[in-house]
């Protein structure tokens, strides 16, 4: 049997401890360049919501077709199903915060773009698919930059609170571009609601501007092989990040795919609710989203069993929204779809980022946004078509029933490879089911207790 390798200072884990949830958070923002770096996400995420979901309904205008928003997502992740990898590449090779400005100032170009096309009355359907294209290639290095830039600025026993107050920014952003993007288009029209986008994109830059690059944290560079294969064999051989980009790739792949199927309940095979319903739906959603982004702060441990439980959930609860078949009924229960994926998705990414060392970081992370693109190219396609074809309730029972089961299988396959099993015990109902050693008594019961990702 081959002997494992010391772990190197390049690659081994960065040790976590600190003061988990609402104190947590709070220390964190006391960081001026953290809340610099928060007011630019927030913003560029409203701006984005907006401007995709304003698209998404002149493309739905234009065609009558929820496949063709189905492939206008699949243009946008296209770029980074292909290039993601290299973007990582460049995160770990070059400024993290000058790749995050130049990747602002194309998303600026792309809806000044825009605008000026919807001021003309000259944008056509593939224009939309082109500017897709061109905002997919801005997040290529912008998503790992950004993501591994949160690491040069807080210090590690902050980043869990740090990941928590991102996904309570873009969802706090999501709910009012959803909300916003509904009342812009239905009052003002499309154009006004392009050109607010503008606007905040524009804010977002500004703040990425003001953060301080003396305040930094230096990254040493890891030695060896520096590019994609060297990522791509860190991951694989670090079985927490291994087993946490598989699960993230079927819940990319199905369960993500709510913007299809937002657009499909808003037409006549769903609650033919129209542009309002649609923005409502997004909105409804949103909260929920924030409602797990702020559960998500208060946790004080994350490991493989507690992310696997919360895809299970999710799934559940997926399955759950098919069969809703009135509307008020509806966004009761995306309301809980949305704050359980967010619960899993943001464990996901603390589970991979405190697990990876800084220096490989922006490699791990552009593999885990190329996991969730390529989900996003296939998924939306899949699930729109099974939308307009079988019905919109069948299309949500397969969005969570497959994530389900992914999570069901990869939950046995982990606990078989750390001799461990399931335990249900009748008699206390507050510990009803528990994951324990194979082997319950003696050191190696004692050694399998101990490994680390079991919390």
């Amino acid at each position: 049997m081959a002997m494992m390798q010391e772990p190197s200072p390049a690659t081994e884990p960065i040790p976590v401890a600190g003061s988990p949830g609402w104190r947590g958070a709070r220390h964190t923002l006391a960081i001026r360049n953290y809340r610099f770096l928060l007011a630019s996400m927030f913003t560029g995420f409203m701006a984005a919501w907006i401007s995709r979901i304003t698209q998404d309904w002149i493309l739905l205008e234009m065609t009558q077709s929820v496949a063709a928003v189905g492939l206008a997502v699949t243009f946008q992740f296209a770029p980074i199903l292909l290039l993601g990898l290299w973007g990582g590449v460049l995160t770990d090779r070059f400024p993290r915060l000058r790749i995050a400005r130049i990747a602002q100032t194309m998303t600026v170009a792309g809806l000044l773009v825009l605008m000026l096309l919807l001021m003309l009355n000259a944008l056509q359907v593939w224009h939309i698919y082109a500017l897709a294209a061109v905002s997919g290639l801005a997040a290529v290095a912008e998503s790992p930059a950004r993501s591994a830039l949160v690491t040069q600025i807080v210090p590690p026993n902050r980043l869990q609170a740090a990941i928590g107050l991102n996904a309570t920014a873009l969802h706090v952003a999501s709910l009012i571009g959803a909300a916003g993007s509904g009342i812009l288009i239905a009052v003002f029209g499309a154009r006004w609601a392009v050109a607010f986008a503008l606007l905040l994109a524009v804010i977002a830059w500004g703040m990425l501007a003001c953060v301080r690059t003396s305040e930094l944290q230096p990254v040493a560079r890891a030695g060896g092989r520096s590019g994609m294969r060297a990522g791509i064999h860190y991951a694989y051989r670090k079985p927490t990040i291994r087993w946490s980009l598989i699960l993230i790739a079927f819940i990319a792949t199905f369960g993500m795919t709510h913007t299809v199927l937002y657009a499909a309940a808003a037409r006549d095979v769903g609650f033919d609710s129209g542009a309002a319903g649609y923005g409502l739906y997004f909105a409804v959603s949103s909260a929920g989203a924030i409602l797990g982004a702020v559960v998500s702060m208060g946790r004080r441990s994350i490991g493989m069993r507690s992310v696997l439980t919360c895809a299970i959930v999710f799934g559940a609860t997926m399955l759950a929204t098919a069969a809703a078949f009135t509307e008020p009924l509806f966004l009761v229960a995306i309301v809980c779809l949305s704050a359980t994926r967010i619960l899993c998705v943001t464990g996901i990414e603390a589970l991979f980022q405190l697990s990876a060392n800084p220096s490989m970081r922006g490699r791990v992370a552009a593999l885990y946004f190329a996991i969730v693109a390529a989900g996003q190219c296939v998924g939306p396609l899949l699930i729109g078509w099974v939308a307009e074809s079988v019905g919109l309730h069948t299309a949500f029972a397969l969005a969570g029933g497959i994530p389900l089961v992914a999570a069901c299988v990869l939950g046995i396959v982990v606990m078989r490879s750390r001799e461990l099993r399931l335990r249900i015990d009748l008699r206390r109902p507050r510990r009803l089911i528990r994951i324990v050693p194979r082997t319950p008594v003696g050191p190696v019961a004692d050694l399998v207790g101990s490994r680390p990702g079991l919390s």
